[in-house]
């Protein structure tokens, strides 16, 4: 697991955004060292996820939080596990080495 601020940056957190841009640029690695085994390496990267904290942060936080992504509104976690499941499936076999969000 990465965030797409791993991938964009934010200003302010600088270390949670190196740790994530860490992330996506260990599992590309990862994914070419270990294909010859057969063994994929990807990483889910999500936008703002509605969690407790974002909960704690109230209605206004949420909604700013959700403008900064593609379809204008914080994730849910059922989302987010929906993604990881589908990459887990049979039929995502010949992925590997990509970031999804």
């Amino acid at each position: 697991m990465a965030s797409l601020a791993g991938l964009s940056g934010t200003a302010n957190l600088a270390a949670y955004i190196a740790g994530r841009a860490g992330i996506v640029g260990l599992a590309k690695v990862a994914a070419l060292d270990y294909a010859d085994q057969e063994i994929r390496v990807n990483v889910v990267a999500p936008g703002p996820v509605l969690t407790h904290h974002h909960e704690a942060a109230g209605p206004q936080a949420q909604r700013q939080a959700g403008l900064a992504t593609p379809m204008r509104r914080t994730g849910t976690a059922a989302e987010v596990a929906r993604v990881v499941l589908c990459l887990r499936a049979s039929e995502s076999s010949f992925v590997t080495g990509r970031h999804t969000c």
